[in-house]
């Protein structure tokens, strides 16, 4: 994965919803990505948590 060979310090984690995020998580994240877009016709993750390893 292009991420972990050029950031192999970073953990990256994704999550269907915010309700699997943890308040840990989030302290420790560096950077958090989030679909606000509503869609659900695309189960895609809607966000995605960098944290360092």
């Amino acid at each position: 994965m292009i991420f972990n060979e050029n950031l192999p310090d970073y953990e990256l984690s994704f999550c269907r919803s915010h309700d699997e995020l943890t308040l840990l998580q989030l302290r420790r994240a560096v950077l958090v990505v989030a679909d606000i877009s509503g869609e659900i016709a695309h189960p895609e993750p809607s966000a995605s948590v960098i944290t360092p390893s």
